[in-house]
Parts: structure tokens; sequence; C-alpha cells
């Protein structure tokens, strides 16, 4: 055999194995780490993102009618996390909740842009009528996610610090070391939205989110885990039973396209569920985040929503700490029984201290705005009304 002829047989042969190496499918799960590390490492990117939550009437609210079903929930996010610890956003949302045949939707915008948050509602949807008039139409901001004014933190989640540079690195290198799908099934390759992907069922790995959700809470308590940490990340994560869904990763890039799951509720269908799909795209591209011209949004609500932001809140500048329990006067007589130190409502306050403040014993939250006597005096707020406490130096 002539030496030409070795070198253009081992030359086909290389053609050959080259070409049978691109033309291999790679291993599903590596496909997927590798998506899960690019998307930790982009520095911005736009999610449209559609969901449903489905739960049993009684578990909505009590506010709404027998007949409600769900709420469907559409949003657009362009992120910006160029400066880590300060990333921007813009946002535009809408909730639909069907109650009694009739649809409302509740939508508007939200940006955040140097550590402030700015909210625009363009429809009401099921608010409070007065609640509606003050805030549609117009921009207000806070230094808070507007989500706590919903589901004020407690008392763990305040005592938690932001995550550093340090903590926010931490949890990068926390995501691209666990497998946050499992693949159960490769299906064929799928053109969407007008990209070749590769396409996967998969379920989540809730081994791999209790694991994440857990360094998160070291991170940001800076103490060690406790067993009751391990115990209540459990019981949320496995609450929202198996999520299960589908993949698209763009065959060009290896980054991820689409994201669909749905989950029942605690593992029973019966029982609600919640299910949705998110669209990556504009990978490095930046959406230029403005700071809109908004009044704050505590003074467009008024006296009854400071009130209740600074219950969530325990901010020291506000209203000082009340005195502790063991300091309050206790009145001559009180109301509901003669022992002063008794707590017949069980809000925290003594009877004799419920007489102090005009408040009432026999009922854990005198002024019905849904937060509890005795925390209210905790914090230094009137339990009576709106506001502070006026006349005990508070």
């Amino acid at each position: 055999m002539s030496k030409r002829a070795i070198i253009f047989g081992g030359l086909g042969l290389a053609i050959v194995l080259a070409a049978a190496f691109f033309l291999m499918d790679p291993d599903p799960q590596a496909v997927l780490r590798k998506a899960q590390r690019k998307l930790v490492t982009e520095d911005a990117m736009r999610l449209d993102a559609e969901g449903r939550l489905v739960l049993p009437p009684e578990d909505l609210s009590a506010a709404i009618a027998a007949s409600a079903t769900g709420i469907d929930i559409v949003m657009r996010t362009d992120l910006d996390f160029s400066i880590p610890l300060d990333p921007a956003s813009v946002t535009a949302f809408a909730f639909t909740q069907a109650v009694d045949g009739e649809a409302a939707t509740l939508s508007g915008e939200t940006r955040r842009k140097e550590g402030r948050h700015y909210l625009k509602l363009d429809a009401p949807g099921r608010l409070d009528a007065e609640l509606a008039g003050r805030l549609k139409g117009i921009w207000v901001a806070s230094d808070r996610p507007f989500l706590e004014f919903v589901l004020p933190p407690d008392e763990r989640v305040l005592a938690e610090r932001p995550l550093d540079l340090a903590g926010v690195t931490a949890m990068a290198i926390a995501i691209t070391e666990v497998d946050l799908f499992r693949v159960t099934e490769k299906l064929p390759t799928a053109t969407i939205d007008g990209l070749k992907a590769r396409h996967y069922a998969v379920e989540l790995n809730m081994d791999a989110v209790s694991a994440l959700l857990l360094k998160l809470r070291e991170l940001r308590t800076g103490a060690p885990l406790q067993a009751e940490d391990v115990l209540a990340v459990t019981a949320e994560v496995v609450r929202w039973g198996q999520p299960l869904g589908e993949v698209w990763i763009d065959k060009r890039t290896g980054k991820f396209h689409r994201i669909e799951l749905v989950s029942a509720l605690e593992g029973d269908a019966s029982a609600g569920a919640v299910g949705g799909s998110v669209i990556f795209s504009r990978y490095g591209e930046r959406t230029p985040v403005s700071a809109p011209e908004a009044e704050d949004i505590e003074k467009v609500l008024g006296p009854l929503f400071t009130k209740r932001l600074s219950l969530s809140d325990d901010r020291a500048d506000d209203a000082p700490d009340a005195p502790a329990a063991s300091a309050l006067p206790s009145a001559p007589t009180a109301p509901g029984t003669a022992v002063q130190e008794a707590d017949s409502d069980g809000d925290g306050l003594a009877d004799g201290q419920e007489f102090f403040y005009g408040s009432d014993a026999w009922n854990p939250d005198t002024d019905g705005d849904g937060w509890n006597d005795g925390l209210e005096v905790a914090k230094g707020m009137d339990p009576v009304g709106p506001g502070a406490l006026f006349s005990f130096g508070l």
C-alpha cells in the first residue's frame, strides 16, 4: 500500500469518526446539566411565562365566591443581572380569575431599579374598590418587594440577611452541582418557535430543590442547619407533589428554550394543581430599565397600610419597641377575669393590659385589621385603630 493511500485512508477514517461523533446523540442528562450551567452564567435574558393555579374553592380565599376554580397567569420579564447584588427587571403581568362565570383581570407592570421596586396597575381585577381607586394608573414605589404587602414575612424570614457577593457565588456553584431535572424519556427532536431543539420528558428533582433551599437558608442565616430546618423544607417541597413535564434545549446553543411542568398539590390532583411554561429568549440582551416618577406607596395608601407595613417590617425608625409585656401596667379591674395576668382571648396581652390599651379582652384582633393585638403592641402599633401607640412614649 502506498504512502498516499495510507494518508488518504487515515484522513477518511478521521472524517467518518468525526461525523459519527457529531451525529451521535449526546447523553440527555449531560445536555440538561450543561444547559443548567449556562443558564446560571447568563447576565441578561427574557422570560415569557404562562401558568395556571387550580385550587379547591375553599383554599382560594374566604372573600372569593365558591365557584372560583383557579387563576391564569401571564408574565413577561426582562432580567439584567450585570450587577449581581442589584439586578434590574421589567415585568408585564396579568392574573385572570373566573368567579361565578365572570373573569376579572389584575394587570400592570413592575420594575426593579437600583434596589427600589415600582408598580403600576392597569386593570384592578378584584381588588377592593378603594384600594384600586388609589393605585390604578399611577406609579407607586417601595424599598420592599410588593409581594410582602400581601404576604408579610414571618419573624424567621425577617431575621434572614440578604445574600452578599460570596453568597450569590455560592448559590450559583450549588446550582451547577445538582441536576434540577431527571430525564424520564428522550423525545424526537422538535422545531419550536423556529428553533431545532432537543426534546425530553423530565421530572423535577425534588431532592435537588430541597438541597438548594437549604443552602439558601444556610447562607442567609449564617448558622448551621438544624434538623427542624430540614424537616420544614422537606415538608414544603413534598406538598407540591412530583412536578412532571417537558424540556426543549436549543441544539445550536445548548441553552434552555422552553420548560413545561405541572404538579398536583400534595400528590393529589383533586386537592388542586399548579402548572405552566417558561420560554427563555434574548440571552445576553439587556433591556434598559428606567425608574419612573412614582409616589411612595405608603403615602398613597394611607395610615392603615402604613400600620400593616410596620407590623411586618419591625422598623425601629418608624416605631420604637414597645415595653416588654412584664413591664406593662395592669388595670385595677379587667374585663373577663379577676386575674390580671390571665389572657382570655390568647392574643399575648393579659386582660389587664387589654383594659389599659382599650382593646377587647375577648377579641384577639380588636380593630379587625388582620393583626393580633399582642403583636401590634409588641411592634409599637395601636391595637384599636391605625397608626402607632401615642400615649406611652412610643
